[in-house]
């Protein structure tokens, strides 16, 4: 069974390791798996919301620093280069183009 899948595995990879795995469980795939910051679907991938929140608001904070001249434009372009790049790993472009077109926001 998968439980016993699951345990056999945790303990190889605390032998071999000497890590512990997060505690798991079993879903159907149409609810997806979170796993580092994205939400993992059978044919998809999207972002997580947490994700989402944090994206925003570092990119709040790189405009605000730009705008203060507390950061030079080639950094903020390569900071805010590195925050799309970990976005464009998901579907995003809806939400890439949003933030673009109505600007950067904090989230409420």
């Amino acid at each position: 069974t998968l439980q016993e899948m699951e345990k056999r595995a945790a303990g190889l990879v605390y032998d071999r390791l000497e890590l512990a795995l997060k505690t798991s469980y079993i879903n159907l795939s149409r609810h997806g798996l979170p796993f580092l910051g994205f939400r993992l679907f059978p044919h998809k991938k999207l972002l997580s919301p947490r994700s989402k929140k944090r994206f925003r608001s570092k990119l709040a904070v790189l405009d605000t620093q730009l705008e203060a001249q507390d950061i030079s434009q080639e950094k903020f372009q390569q900071q805010a280069t590195a925050l799309f790049a970990f976005v464009e790993k998901a579907y995003t472009k809806r939400f890439r183009a949003k933030l673009l077109l109505q600007g950067v926001t904090t989230p409420s």
